[in-house]
Parts: C-alpha cells; sequence; structure tokens
C-alpha cells in the first residue's frame, strides 16, 4: 500500500514534470516561429526533404540486378542484344562507336530499338558516316541491318538483321499494363552506372567498370505512370538505382510472365537542393510498338515464336572478344582492340565484320606506332575478305577507300570507292572520298559528288566546309564564299568560320565586320580550343605581316606546349 504521505508527493511530481513539458514545448513552437518569421526560409521543408531523401536511398540500396536465367525467368537472356552505331571520321585514324541496347520478338528475325539508337548522328559532327549494326550474343558475332521503320514521336525503330533465326521475347497484351504494379527492364548494355557509386569511382572507371557490363542483367522497378499524354514517355517508372543512358531500347517485361510491355527511351533526372533525388525511367508503351509493326505489315512475324536453334558453342567466348573489342576502342587503346579483333577472326573466320573489325584496328595500330608496316598488308588483307565475305558491302567499301586514301594510296582508294557507289550510289562516305580524290584530277566529277552530299543532308556543316576548299582550289572564289557562309550560318562557332575569312580575304574584304564577328564567336565560344587560336595566328600572319604583336598576342593565349607548337608553324 502507497501511503498517503507518498502518493501526494507523486502527484506533485508529476504536475511539476507536466509543467515543464508544456514550458518546453512552449519554448520550442514559439522559438520554431520566430525563426520561421525572422530567417524566411523554409527550414522544416528542406528537414522533411532531407528525412524523405534518406528514406529513399535506404530503401533504392535494398535495390539489386537480377541476373535472369531462361530456366527461373521463362526467357532466354540472349534475346537482348546490342547496337553499335559505328563513327567514321575522314580525316584522321579515327573509329568512334555509340551504343544501345534493343531485343528480337516474335520469330527472331526483327529486333525493337529506340529510333535514337540507330540514328544517323549530329550533323555538324566531324564524322561521315555513321552505320548502326547489331550485337548478338547468341551468334556472338556483329550483324548489318535493314531499318523497317522508324517513329520520332515514339522514338521505337524496327530493324531487320542479318540472321535466319535468333532467340526472341513475346509481346504481352495492353490489357496487363494498367494493372502492373512493377515491370522488369533487361538489358546488355555496356552501360551501367549505380546511383551510390561516388564521383571518384565515376572518374576512374566510368561506365565501363561495372563488373557486368555485357551480361544479361535486370532491375524491378515499381510504376508511376501508364498512359501518360506524350507518346515517348507513356510509361514512367520510379526512380531506378542502375538504369543509364546505354540502357535506351531495352524492353520493359511483366515481372510475372516476362512478356514485353513497353520498352526504354531515356532516363529523367529529378533534383532538389542541388542534390539528384530521382533518377525517372521513361518508356514507350505496347500499343506503339503494335503500331509500328502494323506500318510495315510484321505483326504477323512478332506473333510467331522461334524456330528450332542450334547450340553455337563458343558464342559467349565470341561475343565476349567483340564486346572487348568495341569497349578497347572506346578507350583508345589501339592494342588491345587489335588484340581482340585478331582473336574474334580465329573464331569467326567466316564473318565480314570480325574481318572489318581486324582491318580497322589494324590500321588504327599502325597509325598510332607508325613503324609495324606489316599492319598495313593486314589492314588491307582483312578489308579485302570482309568485302569478299559481304559481296562488296558498300560500307566496307567506304571505309576502305578512307583508310586508303589517308595512307597515300589515291589509286587504290578510288577503285574502293567506285565499287562502293556501284553498290550504293549514296553512300556518303564513298561520296566524301570520290570528291577529295577528284578535287584536282577530275573537278567536273568531284563537283557531282559535292552536290549529292548537300542533297542527302544539306544541314551538315562539314560538307559545305569541305565543298568551299574545293570551290577554293578551283578559284571559284563567289561560290566558294557562299558554301563557308552557309556553313558559318548552321554552326557560327564551327570550323567553317575559318573558310569564311579566307574567302572573304581572297575577295579583298578583309575589313568586313563579317571577319571580326567570324573569329571572335569562334573564340568567345570556347578559347581554350588551340586550333582557333592557330587558325587566327595563321590569317594574321598571311594577311597581316606588318603587325606581328597580333599573332604573338594570340600565341600567348596557348599553353605552352602549344604554344611552341604554333610558334614552328608561325
Amino acid at each position: 500500500m502507497i501511503s498517503k504521505k507518498n502518493k501526494g508527493k507523486a502527484v506533485s511530481f508529476c504536475k511539476t514534470l507536466g509543467k515543464l513539458v508544456c514550458a518546453l514545448l512552449l519554448c520550442l513552437w514559439i522559438t520554431y516561429a520566430v525563426v520561421d518569421m525572422f530567417v524566411g526560409l523554409d527550414w522544416h521543408d528542406a528537414a522533411f526533404d532531407k528525412f524523405e531523401e534518406i528514406r529513399f536511398k535506404k530503401e533504392l540500396s535494398k535495390r539489386k540486378l537480377i541476373l535472369p536465367s531462361e530456366a527461373e525467368y521463362g526467357f532466354s537472356p540472349d534475346a537482348l542484344v546490342l547496337l553499335v552505331r559505328f563513327h567514321f571520321a575522314t580525316n584522321e585514324a579515327s573509329v568512334s562507336w555509340g551504343g544501345g541496347s534493343g531485343f528480337s520478338v516474335g520469330d527472331g528475325t526483327l529486333v525493337v530499338t529506340a529510333a535514337h539508337c540507330v540514328r544517323k548522328g549530329d550533323p555538324n559532327q566531324p564524322t561521315y558516316t555513321s552505320e548502326a549494326f547489331v550485337l548478338s550474343p547468341y551468334y556472338g558475332d556483329i550483324f548489318p541491318i535493314e531499318i523497317l521503320a522508324v517513329d520520332q514521336k515514339t522514338d521505337i525503330a524496327l530493324i531487320k538483321p542479318c540472321w535466319p533465326g535468333h532467340p526472341a521475347l513475346q509481346l504481352g497484351t495492353e490489357q496487363d499494363l494498367p494493372q502492373a504494379q512493377a515491370l522488369f527492364v533487361a538489358t546488355r548494355s555496356l552501360s551501367e552506372r549505380d546511383f551510390f557509386q561516388t564521383p571518384q569511382a565515376k572518374e576512374s572507371g566510368g561506365i565501363f567498370s561495372r563488373p557486368l557490363s555485357g551480361q544479361a542483367r535486370m532491375e524491378r522497378i515499381p510504376v508511376t505512370t501508364v498512359n501518360g499524354p506524350v507518346q515517348s514517355e507513356a510509361i514512367v517508372l520510379a526512380s531506378t538505382r542502375f538504369v543509364t543512358n546505354g540502357w535506351s531500347g531495352s524492353p520493359l517485361l511483366h515481372t510475372e510472365n516476362t512478356q514485353v510491355l513497353g520498352i526504354v527511351n531515356a532516363v529523367n533526372s529529378k533534383s532538389k537542393h542541388d542534390r539528384t533525388m530521382v533518377r525517372e525511367v521513361l518508356g514507350s508503351d505496347l500499343s506503339s510498338i503494335h503500331h509500328l509493326l502494323d506500318q510495315c505489315d510484321q505483326n504477323g512475324r512478332a506473333r510467331k515464336q522461334p524456330g528450332p536453334l542450334p547450340v553455337i558453342s563458343d558464342a559467349e567466348q565470341a561475343y565476349t572478344l567483340a564486346q572487348s573489342c568495341l569497349v578497347a576502342l572506346s578507350d583508345k587503346d589501339q592494342d588491345k582492340a587489335f588484340s581482340a579483333a585478331s582473336h574474334l577472326v580465329e573464331l569467326r573466320n567466316e564473318s565480314p565484320m570480325a574481318h572489318f573489325l581486324l582491318g580497322v584496328t589494324s590500321y588504327l595500330k599502325y597509325a598510332h606506332h607508325q613503324t609495324d608496316h606489316p599492319l598495313v598488308s593486314l589492314a588491307k588483307q582483312s578489308f579485302e575478305k570482309a568485302q569478299s565475305l559481304s559481296h562488296n558491302d558498300a560500307l566496307l567499301c567506304a571505309v576502305h577507300a578512307n583508310f586508303l586514301r589517308l595512307l597515300g594510296r589515291q589509286e587504290e582508294a578510288l577503285v574502293q570507292v567506285d565499287k562502293a557507289i556501284s553498290q550504293d550510289p549514296n553512300q556518303e562516305l564513298a561520296l566524301y572520298n570520290r570528291l577529295r580524290l577528284l578535287a584536282q584530277s577530275d573537278p567536273n566529277e568531284a563537283d557531282k559528288a559535292a552536290r549529292t552530299l548537300l542533297q542527302l543532308n544539306p544541314k551538315k556543316t562539314c560538307y559545305w566546309f569541305d565543298y568551299s576548299i574545293f570551290l577554293h582550289i578551283n578559284r571559284k572564289h563567289k561560290q566558294a564564299l557562299r558554301a563557308a557562309r552557309e556553313g558559318v550560318r548552321l554552326d557560327p562557332n564551327g570550323r567553317a568560320g575559318q573558310q569564311l575569312t579566307k574567302m572573304l580575304a581572297n575577295l579583298g574584304r578583309l575589313n568586313e565586320a563579317e571577319l571580326e564577328r567570324t573569329y571572335r564567336q569562334m573564340l568567345d565560344k570556347d578559347s581554350r580550343q588551340v586550333r582557333y587560336w592557330y587558325w587566327f595566328c595563321e590569317y594574321l600572319a598571311e594577311y597581316f605581316p606588318g603587325e606581328p604583336e597580333k599573332a604573338h598576342k594570340a600565341i600567348r593565349n596557348t599553353s605552352t606546349k602549344d604554344s611552341r607548337e604554333l610558334d614552328a608553324k608561325r
């Protein structure tokens, strides 16, 4: 029993404690009101956002990549393919590539991907041919493609690779999508970036540093929106941990039957308080895929299933070698790229693209070292073998011609150009080489090639630039001026500005405001571009020899190393 005396003390203590708690709460409330009134910051919202960020990151950290197997998930991972878009430069020994994802559907003869994965590329980039291919893990080989249909609004492309059959995914039904709580995003992309990867890891390793790069993998992501108002964003998935730009063209799969319900088009990053909070996955839905199939009458094929397919025992090894070659090309590691291509040819001796890669990497390795002359013969043999196996494919002939021209083998290059144009009169790289090879020996034919290029791609700055050079060489200065001006109009900060100044100089119009404005635009755009300062120095030295201080001032704007080079040039 508690005595009355002790009971009274307990009641008194509770009353005192209650008063203290009330006083503390009152103080906290007054402090909150004063800070909110006088500081004027939504600090309480920021605190809430911080709490939400912590909760969100904790939930996202539990997300793991799934490595699918046919036995567990009911589809062959080999149905996931890589899109490889090669870019061939014309004036230097350089080959680059861009990648994307895709997936084979139906009977295996069709591949669906994002439209921007097969796009020709930026018209202002100094590349004259950009062609897309498919790298198949099932065959362990690279294949040319035929583009059957493209829908820019939904960002979907339907392509047909040159193979007889392939493991494939099956299309789902449009009724399944509204009921889906989450979807799988499946890929073999060489690009991978973890949301929690540190900036240091990104800088040191880049997107190719991930151990699963190139392997089949999936991420399960909750669905936020379906039937969105924008066709290319009809599906919106909640924040992703692993999906990045190289995953464009990946299928969105039903989590139960792994049938296709859509396709990835982009990743949309949202931020608060200068921190990336959400990376949404945007995609087109199944109805857009069906619409494209209907356009080219391929819905029947898309509803079928692949026939019996043989087991290709060395496919995984060949696929890994092809992938290694591509990564090495991106890293500009010519030795590693050449080694991978050499081993790939041993496994795929009847593959045109394997020999083509060996030809490209042999030439790039020679151009890098400039010592191993047998590499030139190997490159030529490899190109010829690739052309023989592909029945003189226009692109392969054009790339061979470009390398021969860079080596100074003009007559041999012209033979390859003629082969390419006989297969495809609109092959841009072949037409460009024809312009360069015949600029002085046959100006009429060179002019025809240039005009064809401009008809095919009138917005490509570099075509106008090279056409102006051709006209300048042939003393057609007024026409050259018009071509250079068109190039500057398309890209005010590009290299056509340098050509425009030469045209004005040859016409005796050095004092025009247009001349000064052209150089200022280039230098204001990027004052660190050494080539811009070199062009300016070259111009000043040639047309203002009596005012050397101007050229000296331009030279001082470059780095010490580049200044020595510019002094030598001067």
